[in-house]
């Protein structure tokens, strides 16, 4: 049986992506996804002394991203340990590397905990609705907001 989980779920709309597309070439534009495929994240130190490593503060694999051309969905499931922190983290590299673009690229966006269900390449749910209402509602200026 199919159910919804909980999810820290990050919608971020791409602004005057209309334009870009009418401006730029089509390398150019998919620099901007390929940059959301080269994500940083933030680590943790373990250890220490010669015994000192570092390694994800989340395991890489939980983090999902789903693009729909100018919307881009990030979701962490709500319940492993620092999913938020790493959420805001991720959310906040991604805008900091959109306005090191020739052109910068302002976003528009919304975290929210909500109930979300993720198959493949199958994303819905009441926190995902959430979560495009308060970036399209609330978050009216370039921003992202929690």
């Amino acid at each position: 049986m199919k159910e919804y989980q909980d999810y820290y779920i990050a919608f971020i709309d791409i602004l005057g992506f209309k334009q870009l597309i009418n401006d730029k070439s089509c390398n150019e534009i998919a620099e901007i996804y390929d940059s959301i495929r080269h994500i940083r994240i933030l680590y943790k130190i373990i250890g220490n002394g010669d015994n000192e490593k570092s390694e994800p503060i989340i395991p890489i694999s939980e983090i999902n991203f789903k693009v729909m051309s100018d919307s881009v969905c990030i979701y962490i499931k709500a319940n492993i340990q620092n999913s938020l922190l790493a959420l805001v983290f991720i959310c906040m590299d991604f805008q900091s590397r959109m306005l090191e673009f020739k052109t910068p690229i302002l976003l528009r966006g919304a975290i929210t905990k909500g109930q979300l269900f993720s198959e493949d390449d199958i994303v819905f749910g009441p926190g995902f609705v959430k979560a495009y209402t308060m970036e399209e509602k609330n978050a009216s200026v370039p921003r992202i907001i929690i």
